[in-house]
C-alpha cells in the first residue's frame, strides 16, 4: 500500500527466527525431540539465509550501493597515486577542450545556416573547392574565369541570380581619405554587383553593392563589413559616404554589411570590405586577371528562379 513503511532487514530476520522457534515448539508438542523439531522446522520454512538475502535485495537498489562502493574505492586509489591522478585529470581536460572546440567549429560550419535570407536555396556551382587554377585546363570545375562567369550568367535563365566572388581575399593598403597617416592593411574581396542581392542581405547602414556598380567606368564604391566598422571605426555613422583610398584609388563607402554577415565562405579572417569585380584592373593594375579567359579565380553561387 502507498505510504507503508518498508520493514528493516533486522526486523525481518527476527521475524523469521520467531516463526522458526514457534514451528519447532509445535513439533516438540507432537512428540519430536528438540533437535528433530528444529531440523523439521527448518525444512518447512526453507533456507533462512537465502530468504534474508532475497529480502535485502528486494528492499534496496543494489546497483546504487555497488556504485557507491566502487566510487569510494576509486577515490582511495586515486588519492594513493597522485601522479597518475594528475596525468589523468590533464588528459581529460585536454580531451574535453578539444572536443568542445571541434563541436564549436562543426556547429558553426554545418549546423548553423549562413546568415542570409534563404540559405537552403543557394548552391555553389562546381564539384570541388580548389583554388586557384591560373591558366591551363581544369579537369574538374570548381572555379571560373570572369568571361566564363559572364557566359553562364547570361545563358542560364533557370536561376534568378548567379553571383561571382574571388576564391581568395586579398590584402590591400587602405586609408581613410580624411585622415592623415600610414595606411592599414585590410582584407578585401572582389564580388559581382549582384553579390548581396543573391544572398538577400540588406545593409546595416547605407546600401550594398548594385549591379550598376559592377561596370567599367562606374564610380568606385566599396561596402565595409560590420565587424571592421565596429572594431576599427567605433561604429562611426559618418563613415558611410566617406572616401577611402584603396591601393591608391579613392573609393566611396556605399554602406555597411549587416552584423553577423561574414561573407560567402567560412574563413579565419573574413573580408573587411567588398568591391566590384570591375574594379579589379584598377586595384591590381598590370597584374589584373579580370579579362584573362585562361585564369580561373572566381567561385560562383546561384539561386533558383522563384516559381509563382
Amino acid at each position: 500500500m502507498f505510504g507503508r513503511r518498508k520493514r528493516n532487514p533486522e526486523d525481518f530476520s527476527e521475524e523469521l527466527r520467531a516463526h522458526l522457534a514457534l514451528e519447532a515448539q509445535q513439533l516438540k508438542k507432537e512428540g519430536l525431540s528438540a533437535g528433530e523439531a528444529e531440523m523439521a522446522a527448518r525444512r518447512r520454512l526453507g533456507n533462512i539465509v537465502q530468504s534474508e538475502e532475497r529480502f535485502y535485495e528486494s528492499s534496496r537498489w543494489i546497483w546504487l550501493e555497488q556504485l557507491r562502493k566502487d566510487i569510494h574505492l576509486a577515490f582511495r586509489q586515486l588519492a594513493h597515486n597522485k601522479g597518475f591522478t594528475t596525468v589523468a585529470l590533464l588528459t581529460l581536460a585536454l580531451g574535453i577542450g578539444a572536443n568542445t572546440a571541434v563541436f564549436t567549429l562543426v556547429h558553426a560550419v554545418m549546423l548553423q545556416s549562413l546568415p542570409v535570407a534563404n540559405p537552403s536555396q543557394l548552391y555553389r556551382l562546381g564539384d570541388t573547392a580548389d583554388c586557384c587554377t591560373l591558366g591551363g585546363h581544369q579537369e574538374r570545375f570548381s572555379i571560373y574565369s570572369y568571361s566564363l562567369y559572364q557566359y553562364l550568367r547570361d545563358h542560364t535563365p533557370e536561376f534568378d541570380e548567379m553571383a561571382a566572388f574571388g576564391a581568395q581575399a586579398g590584402r590591400f593598403s587602405v586609408r581613410r581619405g580624411s585622415v592623415q597617416g600610414l595606411p592599414t592593411p585590410l582584407l578585401g574581396e572582389f564580388v559581382s554587383g549582384n553579390y548581396f542581392t543573391m544572398f538577400g542581405v540588406r545593409a546595416a547602414a547605407g546600401r550594398t553593392l548594385l549591379a550598376t556598380d559592377d561596370s567599367i567606368g562606374a564610380p568606385p564604391v566599396a561596402v565595409l563589413s560590420y565587424r571592421t566598422w565596429q572594431q576599427r571605426y567605433a561604429l562611426d555613422p559618418n563613415l558611410v559616404g566617406s572616401t577611402f583610398v584603396i591601393n591608391g584609388t579613392s573609393y566611396t563607402i556605399a554602406g555597411i554589411a549587416p552584423a553577423g554577415f561574414f561573407g560567402d565562405t567560412l574563413r579565419a579572417d573574413p573580408p573587411d570590405f567588398w568591391i566590384p569585380l570591375s574594379a579589379e584592373p584598377i586595384v591590381r593594375g598590370q597584374n589584373s586577371i579580370l579579362n584573362h579567359a585562361g585564369d580561373h579565380w572566381l567561385y560562383l553561387n546561384r539561386a533558383p528562379q522563384a516559381r509563382g
